[in-house]
């Protein structure tokens, strides 16, 4: 997913993207520094907008493949993409900073030339480190939402090669959801603050899945933590972890891969070789 979205663009001078040469904000200086950010994303809503609602592999394009969104929650496609990309661009800037405004400017200009065809698709920007409380950790949780199936066929084989990365992740976004949930949601929490209602959500949501769907496993039912205990001595060695590594030193990419890996796919391994399993990126290919 974020390798394909983070896919260089071909023949820019002679591209719809020179846009980017143009746009000027308020408060930001230098934004030709931003032009390789700006035509990626007005490449990838455009793509976007050229999807068929069927649930399909990949979206040709001359500059890029659009991958496949699963579909369980019956969410149509263009939005679960919209929804990836929005997770792309918090990715990309956590590496490379963006102004906010700037990015709400190319999504302006891309909807303006979008509207030529009234039935184009708008994909919405949502500035996630406006809406959520650590942000970073609420993707991870929201992953297991947006592949909930594959985990699941994962999970059931114990022989399956990413088993032991998918527990891992599991027990972490269970630690990490015990984190954000005691500190940011008690059942009197301020449900007039957006990005409190926002993040509690999100957290019901991993709660509900990881107790109706996860837990049910047969083979991890002793091996899976209960979300209302306390943090296990297990859990704090994880958190703590969090802190010592980012993700681009994460322990699950070798040196080879760091360095094969675009910027956004590497921010987005949390557990590196489970997410670029699930993205599905093919991971032998880039060990050559």
């Amino acid at each position: 997913m974020f390798e394909e979205y983070n896919h260089n663009i071909n023949d820019y001078e002679h591209s719809v993207y020179t846009t980017c040469d143009f746009i000027r904000v308020p408060g930001v200086k230098n934004a030709s520094i931003y032009n390789e950010f700006c035509a990626k994303l007005m490449r990838n809503i455009m793509l976007i907008d050229d999807l068929s609602n069927e649930d399909i592999t990949e979206v040709e394009t001359s500059d890029a493949n659009v991958p496949k969104a699963e579909e369980s929650s019956g969410v149509p496609n263009k939005d679960v993409h919209c929804s990836y990309l929005n997770k792309w661009i918090y990715y990309y800037i956590y590496k490379k900073p963006v102004p906010n405004d700037f990015i709400k400017k190319i999504f302006e200009i891309t909807h303006k030339m979008l509207s030529a065809n009234n039935s184009s698709y708008k994909c919405k920007y949502e500035s996630l480190n406006e809406d959520y409380i650590e942000p970073y950790n609420i993707i991870k949780l929201t992953f297991i939402a947006d592949y909930t199936e594959t985990i699941l066929d994962i999970l059931n084989k114990d022989k399956h090669p990413d088993y032991s990365a998918c527990l891992k992740y599991i027990h972490e976004c269970a630690a990490i959801y015990k984190k954000i949930n005691k500190t940011n949601c008690p059942d009197n929490y301020d449900r007039r603050q957006s990005k409190l209602v926002n993040t509690c959500n999100e957290l019901e949501n991993f709660k509900s899945i990881y107790e109706n769907k996860l837990s049910k496993v047969d083979q991890l039912r002793e091996k899976l933590s209960k979300l209302d205990d306390e943090l296990t001595e297990a859990e704090q060695r994880i958190l703590l972890e969090q802190k010592e590594y980012n993700a681009a030193q994460n322990g699950f990419l070798s040196g080879s891969l760091q360095r094969n890996l675009s910027t956004g796919a590497v921010a987005a391994a949390g557990t590196g070789a489970l997410l670029l399993a699930l993205n599905k990126v093919n991971i032998n290919s880039m060990y050559k």
